[in-house]
């Protein structure tokens, strides 16, 4: 990663540090802030889950929860307190273009210039 401005990876939360954590420059990471419940509800899309609405006790609702969560987990509290990673939260979803204006201003221009094409992840959903 050394020749590299921008780094995307879909790891989990404590491979930052690891990788970046004693790096030669600090690491801005990027964060997606969203609603929790819509959250929720992507990651039950993307699993193809329905979520139980009628779930009423304790144990229903965590199950419901749990059938929906993805077993990746991308983000912890204690990469806050990591010295040579700094975090910056983005609102998402994010309007692409107000992101790509954002990174423009930090990044090196490349050599051979494209349109961005966004690429489909997760099907549309049904927002109830």
């Amino acid at each position: 990663f050394e020749d590299c401005d921008y780094v995307a990876m879909e790891v989990f939360n404590n491979e930052w540090p690891r990788i970046f954590g004693e790096w030669y420059r600090p690491l801005e990471l990027h964060i997606p802030c969203r609603d929790p419940i819509d959250h929720l509800m992507s990651m039950c899309n993307e699993r193809k889950r329905k979520f139980d609405c009628n779930a009423r006790s304790k144990g229903e609702i965590e199950t419901a929860i749990n059938s929906c969560e993805t077993v990746l987990v991308r983000f912890s509290l204690s990469l806050v307190n990591q010295t040579n990673i700094n975090l910056k939260c983005f609102s998402a979803p994010f309007k692409t273009n107000e992101y790509l204006e954002y990174m423009g201003e930090r990044l090196q221009r490349k050599s051979l210039e494209t349109e961005y094409v966004q690429r489909v992840t997760n099907s549309k959903r049904e927002k109830e």
